[in-house]
């Protein structure tokens, strides 16, 4: 196997300090960096249509939703996991950007809900289909034997470092 960045490290450190183990970046670094690339590659398809991955994050969450593609700030700020001050700087962009409405809640007046509008609907649609695009060509290397086996690698280490991803229940609730 060709040595990179992370085997580099590893060979560094464990000459350098043999009473360290290193052994573990062999896959956080891994992770880390790859998650830095996808991240960017997902922010570069969805700048073309002018949309910050935050901006489609939104989007996304009230396409998927379901009709009448509408949510509370509150709902969205934990589906997309923001503060309350940056969901409200993005549904102002988006809101001037002609992809949401907001209405006072039927039940709530103090509540206003964000809803997709016509455009909104369309651009979470096309930029959903992209990003999905973009996700598979990050992972063709992989066969889907593979991707299945890493899926459950994944959750695992999810499930045993994000405590609050076994409850389904987001921080701070």
């Amino acid at each position: 196997m060709l040595a990179d960045l992370i085997s580099n490290l590893i060979e560094d450190w464990t000459a350098e300090c043999p009473d360290i183990d290193p052994s573990a970046m062999d896959v956080v670094g891994r992770v880390m960096r790859l998650g830095d690339q996808f991240e960017r590659d997902a922010s570069a398809a969805l700048k073309k249509r002018g949309l910050r991955y935050t901006d489609f994050d939104i989007l996304a969450t009230l396409r998927r939703g379901g009709s009448p593609y509408e949510l509370t700030p509150g709902a969205l700020a934990n589906a997309v996991l923001l503060t309350s001050g940056a969901m409200t700087a993005a549904l102002d962009r988006l809101e001037r950007g002609g992809h949401i409405t907001r209405h006072f809640d039927k039940r709530d007046r103090r509540v206003r809900t964000a809803r997709l509008t016509k455009s909104g609907e369309r651009i979470a649609l096309e930029a959903a289909k992209e990003r999905f695009e973009v996700a598979r060509r990050n992972l063709e290397g992989l066969s889907p034997a593979d991707r299945a086996k890493l899926v459950l690698l994944l959750k695992q280490l999810e499930k045993n470092n994000i405590p609050w991803l076994s409850v389904n229940q987001p921080p701070g609730q």
